[in-house]
């Protein structure tokens, strides 16, 4: 439970008022701003760690739709909004800063989250100066959605973590496709193989409106791809 005060919260432009309900002269333009990724700003002072999660400041559009918040996370505050795969089900992601919760609980921290274009932006600041951190999104996330944790958040580790899922996924099909041809034609399984590969790293950010994929991501997925491939032709000359 989140145990601090809120000394001001603003979403773009609008200063919001500490209350359950949104003024409806504001409504539209909080939502137009916040589609197009204006920050949320929150300010609050005497915060103590929690044990767990607890929500600060939710901007929801009805009984089951956050669509922008600030959840705190022990000493780590965690930044979320909608985007293109929430509409379609997924987990929103979530991107959590950490270990910006002030050692003296007097202290005033101002949280800013940001998501636009296929970029997370979250900044905290307080006494002891600010803290930045910039966070690429990418379908390759969707390893998480398998997780039974569902409030776990992504931290400046996701890249190497997904790299790393991406490395195994394409380790098996790269042996498995090496094991499904003859002796002399590879032309099929390679061909098959790079079809995935820019599905899975052009054409996918493209449908969700995000950036091209990291450099890690197409370093994973072509050595991970090669490796199950060699491996596989090795065992089968043996």
């Amino acid at each position: 439970m989140f145990t601090g005060r809120i000394l001001g919260v603003s979403a773009g432009s609008i200063q919001i008022p500490y209350s359950d309900q949104l003024p409806s002269e504001d409504v539209d333009v909080i939502r137009e701003q916040i589609l197009v990724g204006a920050p949320l700003r929150i300010v609050v002072a005497n915060v103590e760690p929690t044990r767990g999660v607890a929500p600060i400041v939710i901007i929801a559009a009805g009984p089951v739709l956050n669509v922008v918040w600030w959840l705190q996370d022990g000493r780590d505050g965690v930044f979320g909004a909608t985007v293109r795969g929430t509409r379609l089900g997924l987990r929103t992601p979530s991107v959590r800063i950490a270990d910006v919760i002030p050692r003296a609980p007097a202290d005033t921290l101002k949280l800013t989250g940001w998501y636009r274009r296929g970029w997370y932006e979250l900044q905290a600041e307080n006494r002891s100066g600010v803290r930045h951190l910039e966070l690429r999104a990418s379908p390759s996330w969707g390893w998480a959605f398998v997780l039974p944790f569902p409030l776990w958040a992504f931290g400046s580790t996701v890249i190497y973590l997904t790299a790393l899922y991406l490395a195994g996924v394409w380790y098996v099909l790269g042996y498995w496709n090496a094991r499904s041809i003859g002796a002399a034609n590879a032309t099929v399984p390679v061909s098959r193989m790079a079809l995935g590969i820019l599905l899975g790293l052009v054409v996918a950010p493209v449908l969700f409106a995000l950036p091209v994929a990291h450099w890690t991501e197409w370093l994973a997925t072509i050595v991970g791809g090669a490796a199950g491939w060699t491996v596989a032709r090795a065992g089968s000359h043996t």
